[in-house]
């Protein structure tokens, strides 16, 4: 009659980046990152049609061709999710960060004096964030902007992903320090959208010049990067 397919993985997580698997098939391959995979055990299926549901249990076992204890698989999981949940924020952030990075720079063209000023002061806290306009091609090694956090964050995930194994120590420790300048950076993103931001705008708005707004999802099938 009809068949639904669960391909084991959870929902993926947002991505500043995309890529397909070298042996993927156009149209038939969803592209890369997928979300965690899901652990062996026992789930429960739900069907609603005509306001009546229907459910019913089914087992997800491991391929017994993989020798992987319950418990590293299980510490696998949780950095997964850990994982993919910090790469969906930094994504959603640095995206955000980057759509009033030209709007800020035009207005700071049509401003003068004390306006301008602010609009100089706001726009050196957002390079705080983001890096200089050409952060990939010029940043120094060591800076900790939100895009490069975000890339080291996809990597590290994708590593732990496709492994059938437990987290390396090095692993963990390395997602340990993505996850702290993940946090710090959001935050300081969040208090820049949500208190500077308009601060700027008040400024702006007394100065007869556009006010800058923040968009939720710039692009967003436009700006993300396919890759091969």
């Amino acid at each position: 009659m009809h068949r639904w397919v669960w391909d084991l993985h959870y929902p993926a997580p947002d991505s500043l980046r995309h890529e397909y698997p070298i042996a993927a098939i156009p149209g038939d391959t969803p592209r890369y990152p997928l979300g965690p995979t899901a652990l062996p055990g026992s789930y429960t299926a739900r069907l609603t049609a005509n306001g009546k549901s229907y459910t019913a249990t089914f087992t997800v076992k491991m391929d017994p061709r993989v020798q992987i204890s319950s418990a590293s698989l299980e510490k696998k999981f949780q950095l997964d999710m850990r994982l993919a949940s910090l790469l969906s924020k930094t994504s959603n952030a640095a995206t955000q960060a980057g759509s009033i990075r030209e709007p800020l720079q035009k207005v700071s063209e049509q401003a003068t004096g004390p306006t301008r000023d602010a609009i100089q002061a706001f726009q050196n806290k957002l390079a705080g964030i983001l890096g200089a306009p050409s952060s990939s091609s010029t940043a120094p090694a060591d800076e900790i902007t939100l895009p490069r956090v975000n890339g080291q964050i996809a990597s590290l995930y994708g590593q732990i992903w496709q492994a059938d194994a437990e987290p390396t120590v090095a692993q963990s420790e390395a997602a340990a320090a993505v996850e702290g300048h993940a946090t710090e950076l959001t935050e300081r993103w969040d208090t820049l959208k949500t208190a500077d931001l308009p601060t700027l705008n008040r400024v702006l708005h007394g100065a007869n010049l556009p006010e800058v707004k923040v968009e939720a999802n710039p692009h967003k099938d436009e700006t993300v990067m396919d890759e091969e």
